[in-house]
């Protein structure tokens, strides 16, 4: 049985709209729509079984008001030439078991996303748009873009989340991209690449479908919510390619741009063996864009992400912390999956980027380390600590930075002292003490108080009290040991 949708006049466009039901193309049986057809289904979902064929040339539009309005494929879904509309106003899926092969698919559902949960996944051939809402994805159902598919646009608001996957291309020495924000200038020939890119931080959609995460963590510290995977034919080390990754700042979970470090894994596309450093930096990429020259093909060929270097992804260091005991500062670290570490540098700074070799351990059995700096009593103010790590090929990474605060008074300022609107509060209590905050009037009322424990404390003064009333106040500061008072004026 076949069911065509014919356009008899080829000026004008038949219009089909079907609601409140449920279509079923049922075995042997097939649903043709020809071009400059619309089929608009605003009831259930469709359905399209086993052995039962779907051809559209031209539109189909998937909308309604409840959730349901899905497409299920377990037979030949073939809209290569033509555009599927997802625009219901819940989440939508795309369901089922035989993959769908799509010429354009358009997200437009009010910013509710559509979710790839066919195992088969959904081959794009012409273009994705997102015009309003997400495309969910994940490694077992992914979105895939064959040879004749654009790059899709994507923005913070409409993007993919999860695994997106550009099938095999011819490239050879030519320039690529971008696509999925990888590209390359023209150079070593690559032979045919395929590239694999994985977004977002794994949160579970609102009909339950929970997508890859593009978050690399291997030890608790996590890189941007992207990561990619570069495939190429021809891994020939003699040869060198230019290449660029960009990203959104959906992507860029929390981490410090300024500071920011390429990774790579040592196993290539392994992303759960050990991550390595490609490039020490630290560069600023508030652009979200990073070019690197000159990298060899047998590199390239790989996983690659980025971290800021507060949060290293190699798998070394468990444990580090620094204490200050007198004039020393005792360093300890404790490490894991040493056979790539050659030694230890430990490293210090007085302001927080320039750090100074002060000493160097070579790995032993025990993987506990202890170092003592002694140099402290002749240097004043806060101390930053890091431990550098050499590993045999002579690639380098950093653990996240320890501070230890010698000789500095308890101090609290606030400014400015009069609070039009809000006033800052910043307090160094080098002793780690417990810190109680209260606030009075000018009749000596207390009308606030707060207790913090931490070394350094940056706060606005309306996160401890909201103060309605002009007039003079008083702010008292106790750790304990010390008190400091500052009058100002509201």
């Amino acid at each position: 049985m076949r069911l065509l949708l014919y356009v008899l006049i080829i000026a004008m466009v038949f219009y089909l709209k079907i609601a409140d039901a449920q279509v079923k193309n049922t075995s042997n049986t097939e649903i043709y729509i020809n071009n400059n057809t619309v089929l608009y289904l605003s009831g259930l979902d469709l359905q399209n079984q086993a052995n039962a064929n779907f051809i559209n040339h031209g539109m189909l539009v998937m909308a309604g008001n409840a959730i349901g309005r899905d497409i299920v494929n377990h037979g030949s879904f073939q809209s290569i030439n033509g555009i599927v509309r997802m625009q219901g106003t819940t989440e939508q899926q795309l369901q089922g078991n035989s993959v769908f092969n799509i010429g354009t698919l358009v997200v437009d559902n009010g910013g509710n996303g559509v979710s790839i949960t066919n195992t088969s996944g959904v081959r794009i051939h012409q273009n994705l748009t997102l015009t309003n809402g997400k495309l969910f994805t994940s490694n077992s159902s992914a979105v895939y873009f064959t040879t004749t598919a654009n790059d899709p646009s994507e923005t913070n608001a409409n993007h993919i989340v999860g695994t997106a996957i550009m099938e095999s291309r011819s490239v050879n020495t030519s320039a690529f991209g971008p696509f999925l924000n990888f590209s390359m200038t023209a150079g070593g020939d690559v032979g045919n690449l395929t590239l694999t890119r994985r977004t977002g931080n794994g949160s579970t959609t609102s009909r339950g479908f929970t997508p890859t995460s593009g978050i690399i963590n291997p030890i608790g510290f996590e890189g941007l919510a992207v990561h990619w995977l570069v495939n190429i034919t021809n891994t020939s080390p003699s040869l060198t390619r230019n290449m660029n990754f960009t990203w959104l700042s959906a992507w860029d979970n929390s981490k410090v741009l300024t500071n920011m470090q390429l990774w790579r894994t040592t196993t290539p596309f392994n992303i759960n063996s050990p991550w390595t450093i490609y490039d020490f930096g630290p560069h600023d990429i508030s652009s979200r864009s990073f070019g690197i020259s000159n990298v060899p093909l047998s590199q390239l060929h790989n996983a690659w992400t980025f971290s800021d270097f507060f949060n290293p992804l190699l798998l070394s260091v468990l444990y580090f912390n620094v204490k200050k005991e007198s004039n020393k500062a005792i360093i300890e670290w404790k490490a894991s999956n040493e056979h790539m570490v050659k030694y230890y540098v430990i490293e210090r700074s007085t302001c927080g980027k320039d750090f100074q070799k002060i000493g160097k351990v070579a790995p032993h059995a025990s993987s506990k380390y202890e170092w003592t700096d002694e140099e402290i009593s002749r240097l004043k103010g806060k101390l930053y600590y890091r431990i550098r790590i050499v590993q045999e090929n002579q690639l380098e990474s950093t653990t996240p930075i320890q501070i230890v605060y010698h000789d500095i008074p308890f101090d609290v300022t606030l400014y400015p002292n009069y609070c039009q609107e809000d006033c800052q509060l910043s307090i160094i209590n080098p002793a780690s003490e417990l810190v109680q905050i209260q606030i009075y009037d000018n009749t000596g009322r207390k009308i606030a108080s707060k207790t913090i424990t931490a070394a350094e404390i940056k706060m606005n003064l309306s996160e401890i009290a909201d103060l309605q009333n002009s007039g003079i106040y008083i702010l008292e500061c106790n750790n304990g040991i010390e008190t400091r008072f500052i009058k100002f004026y509201r």
